[in-house]
């Protein structure tokens, strides 16, 4: 319904919005992706994967316009779009997908800590004592870097409402911090990014095989732990990789990133 009429589709920010809803528009309509990096996912992935996602939706026929803004709109039965760089698009229908903001007044209107998000610790407590906050809005500690972050993902939501509920009964569990964890599929390619998927990392090994599509990218400590994991055209393992990543487990060897990995492989690993 949302998509009825429309021939040509322009989508702005190139995260976990736009991209979905983009990619599901009717096969027949022009699309183009407004993108004010260097390239799309760049908060998700890693570049390399980047890269090869683009390489991909450029030849489904998405239209990418990088390092780029809507200067200006106008129009009534359709938009005129002219962006950054003089280009101008004429849409029938424009999405925004960019930039999140945590609804955070009530809690800043009470007195609570709060930055980008609720500041918590590590038992998800604010700076209210008998004030527990969890998910999207709450700001605690990552798992990998320690730093306060917003993960704002369901996995992370669901820890950290089981950690305050636990706490609320008085047990004192400690939260060890949340993990990015984003599974998506998008113009029929399946993508997913577990912990600390950044080109920074100590160690990084990758598997890339053009004719299936399929790309794994793992990323290490110092001490040759799973930090974080890329993948591209086939995440059935991504819940094993988050796994790897909350155990601190040492990465098993290049030769894992040219199969799926299952769950045996990783309890043999833990034995």
């Amino acid at each position: 319904e949302l998509y009825r009429g429309a021939k040509t589709i322009t989508a702005i920010g190139a995260g976990l919005v736009s991209l979905p809803l983009l990619s599901h528009a009717p096969a027949g309509a022009e699309k183009h992706l407004v993108v004010g990096s260097d390239r799309i996912f760049s908060r998700v992935v890693d570049p390399a994967a980047s890269a090869i996602l683009e390489e991909d939706l450029i030849a489904k026929g998405l239209q990418i316009h990088k390092q780029n803004d809507i200067d200006e709109l106008a129009g009534v039965d359709q938009l005129q779009l002219k962006l950054k760089c003089g280009k101008e698009i004429t849409s029938d229908l424009l999405i925004i997908g960019k930039g999140v903001t945590p609804n955070i007044q009530l809690a800043a209107n009470v007195g609570l800590d709060v930055d980008d998000g609720i500041l918590v610790d590590e038992q998800c407590r604010t700076s209210h004592p008998d004030v527990f906050a969890a998910g999207d809005a709450a700001e605690g500690a990552d798992f990998i870097s320690g730093l306060k972050t917003i993960q704002g993902n369901w996995m992370t939501a669901v820890e950290q409402g089981e950690n305050a509920a636990l706490n609320m009964l008085g047990l004192k569990v400690r939260y060890e911090g949340s993990l990015k964890n984003n599974i998506t599929e998008i113009f029929g390619i399946d993508v997913a990014a577990v912990g600390y998927c950044s080109d920074d990392a100590p160690q990084t090994h990758y598997s890339w095989t053009p004719a299936t599509g399929r790309f794994r990218k793992v990323f290490l400590d110092e001490r040759q732990r799973v930090i974080g994991a890329t993948m591209i055209g086939e995440t059935n393992d991504s819940g094993l990789y988050y796994q790897l990543v909350r155990t601190r487990s040492p990465f098993p060897g290049g030769l894992w990133l040219n199969k799926t990995a299952s769950y045996a492989h990783v309890q043999c690993l833990a034995a």
